[in-house]
């Protein structure tokens, strides 16, 4: 709330991707963010650093003009097309030389974004240039596309450094002993809570005794959470508007099974043997925004818990996943 009140009080690109810088470096707890414009006009082999957030001890990049002819040789292309290069060790990237040398100036490690910094940037041109034309109704709307577009991308970072953790082996399994009944309506609540045109019915199915309904079992909240989350989240994503999804939670004596279903657009079956790789998007997904990275995590997050996930899926017809977690 408090940065978009921030980016409504002002129409000046500069504040508005310093305040971006600001708030994703925070969020996701990194060295530096920061913003490069290149210069179309001269096939990409210039550019400057606009916008920067960055914690002390490191040199400041912005203004820092750069010459890089490896960039408009080899990325450029895939740069106008809204791809992106991440980049989480430039040593063992597989960069050119000469792109390494101007990366390592500033120790960067991090992502080439550029769709929604355009949309950022659109959106502000609008206000700054024709903000006497627009209704009111406008007006708000550019600010919430801009503050939308934000989280999108912390998202993106999140994810991104989600899966550099995992792949480095660094990421933390921590499993406590916790009620998976109450954790997955809990879940199921607050999930439900942000789209209004769909509802997710939870249902329990249990060979184990309970007590008032509870189950006290030992897994990694953080990890389920990030499995229930990406699985329902897609669920409501794909899934057409005012329809329901099922969400079932089988408790048996050796192992937790989540059925996630829903009635979508289904996964073409071409596409369902690449789709838990990171940054992989199935052909029939059109603009539907994501990041390409959730179920690659989803992926991570089971294999730490040492469990399996499986899929069935038709076009047209909907998606179930199973994920079977084996008891501690």
């Amino acid at each position: 709330m408090e940065t978009t009140q921030r980016i409504r009080q002002s129409l000046d690109l500069a504040t508005i991707f310093n305040t971006a810088v600001e708030e994703i470096r925070q969020l996701i707890n990194v060295d530096r963010v920061a913003i490069f414009k290149f210069d179309p006009d001269i096939n990409f082999n210039n550019g400057e650093f606009v916008s920067e957030s960055v914690v002390g001890g490191f040199k400041s990049a912005l203004e820092t003009k750069i010459h890089d002819h490896c960039f408009d040789e080899q990325y450029a292309i895939y740069y106008q097309q809204g791809r992106m290069q991440v980049v989480d060790d430039i040593d063992n990237a597989g960069i050119t030389d000469c792109h390494h040398d101007v990366l390592a100036q500033f120790q960067i490690r991090a992502n080439l974004i550029r769709t929604p910094l355009a949309i950022i940037s659109s959106s502000t041109g609008i206000l700054q240039n024709f903000s006497d034309r627009l209704s009111p109704e406008k007006k708000q709307a550019h600010p919430e596309i801009i503050q939308k577009t934000i989280k999108h991308t912390v998202q993106l970072l999140d994810d991104v450094l989600m899966i550099n953790r995992a792949e480095a082996e660094k990421m933390e399994f921590k499993p406590e002993a916790l009620d998976i009944i109450g954790f997955c309506r809990h879940l199921k609540n607050e999930i439900e809570a942000t789209s209004s045109k769909h509802t997710i019915n939870f249902s329990l199915n249990t060979s184990e005794p309970t007590l008032n309904d509870i189950v006290v079992v030992q897994f990694d909240p953080k990890l389920i959470r990030q499995i229930l989350t990406n699985l329902l989240s897609n669920a409501i994503k794909y899934s057409p508007e005012n329809s329901s999804v099922d969400f079932r939670l089988h408790i048996e004596h050796d192992q937790l099974i989540f059925k996630i279903k829903d009635s979508g657009i289904g996964i073409p079956e071409k596409d369902q043997i690449n789709l838990f790789g990171s940054f992989y998007r199935a052909s029939n997904v059109g603009s539907i925004s994501s990041t390409g990275l959730g179920l690659a995590i989803v992926k991570k997050c089971v294999d730490q818990h040492q469990g399996e996930i499986t899929l069935n899926s038709e076009v047209h017809k909907g998606t179930t996943f199973t994920v079977r977690i084996p008891l501690l």
